[in-house]
C-alpha cells in the first residue's frame, strides 16, 4: 500500500513539473468546484494546472438560510459578510502560495470564478501581495468597493500589486440574479485603476456561461499564455 502511495505521488510530482500555468476557479454559492471541471479543461492552455475548490458549506441569508456551499454570507442583494470575505480571500492567497512554492511563477498563476465566486476572485486579486498573470470575472460584482475607493490610476508611488493584471469582465444582458448594472458598476469601480481591463456584454446571456463566453475566456487565457511564454 505504501508503495502504491509513494508512486503516486510521483506521478502527481512528475506531472506538476510538467505543468506551466495553475488556473485557480472559484464557483457560485450552492455549487461545486467539480461541476465546473469540463468547462475548465475546454478553455484552458496546454500545461495548465487546474484548482478548483469547493467552498464550504453555510446558511446563506438570501436564500433563507438554507445550507450550501458558499464562500461569504449574503445577507440581501446588497450587503454581504465582509469578514468571511476576507477570510475566504486568505484561503485563495494560501493556495496562491502553495502554487509558488512548488515552483510556479505569479505571472503564471491565474484566477477566475462565476458569481459570488467571480466576486471572490476580484477581490482575491485586488488584496494579494504577487502580481498575478490574469483575472476573468463572469457575471459577478464588486464586494466592499470602498475599500478602493481611493485607489487611482497606478503611478511608481502608488499603485496595487494587480494594477497591470490583464482583467475580463463578462456579463449577460438578461442576468436577473446579478443584474447587468452591478457589472457595468464593477467596470466603472476598477477602470480608476486597472490598466489592462476588458468588459464584455454578452446579448441575450442570462446568469449563465455559454459557448461565446467560454470563447471569450479561451482567448484570454491563450493571450496571457503566448505572452508569458514569449
Amino acid at each position: 500500500m505504501k508503495e502504491e502511495k509513494d508512486e503516486k505521488n510521483e506521478k502527481n510530482e512528475k506531472n506538476e513539473k510538467d505543468e506551466t500555468f495553475s488556473l485557480i476557479f472559484l464557483h457560485g454559492v450552492g455549487g461545486t468546484g467539480e461541476g465546473w471541471v469540463d468547462l475548465l479543461q475546454r478553455i484552458s492552455p496546454e500545461k495548465t494546472k487546474l484548482i478548483y475548490p469547493t467552498a464550504p458549506v453555510g446558511a446563506v441569508t438570501i436564500y433563507g438560510d438554507q445550507y450550501m456551499p458558499s464562500w461569504f454570507n449574503m445577507i440581501d442583494s446588497k450587503t454581504i459578510n465582509v469578514f468571511e470575505l476576507k477570510e475566504s480571500a486568505i484561503f485563495v492567497h494560501s493556495i496562491v502560495e502553495k502554487e509558488i512554492k512548488k515552483g510556479r511563477r505569479p505571472e503564471n498563476i491565474i484566477i477566475g470564478g462565476f458569481s459570488q465566486g467571480a466576486a471572490l476572485s476580484l477581490y482575491s486579486v485586488l488584496t494579494c501581495r504577487r502580481r498575478l498573470g490574469g483575472l476573468f470575472v463572469l457575471s459577478g460584482w464588486h464586494p466592499a468597493p470602498w475599500e478602493f475607493a481611493e485607489s487611482c490610476a497606478p503611478s511608481p508611488s502608488h499603485a496595487l500589486p494587480n494594477c497591470h493584471t490583464p482583467t475580463l469582465i463578462c456579463h449577460g444582458n438578461n442576468d436577473t440574479k446579478v443584474p447587468l448594472e452591478w457589472g457595468r458598476n464593477c467596470e466603472k469601480s476598477l477602470l480608476s485603476f486597472m490598466t489592462q481591463l476588458e468588459f464584455k456584454e454578452i446579448d441575450g446571456l442570462g446568469h449563465e456561461v455559454d459557448d461565446s463566453i467560454e470563447h471569450e475566456i479561451s482567448l484570454f487565457l491563450a493571450k496571457i499564455a503566448k505572452q508569458n511564454l514569449a
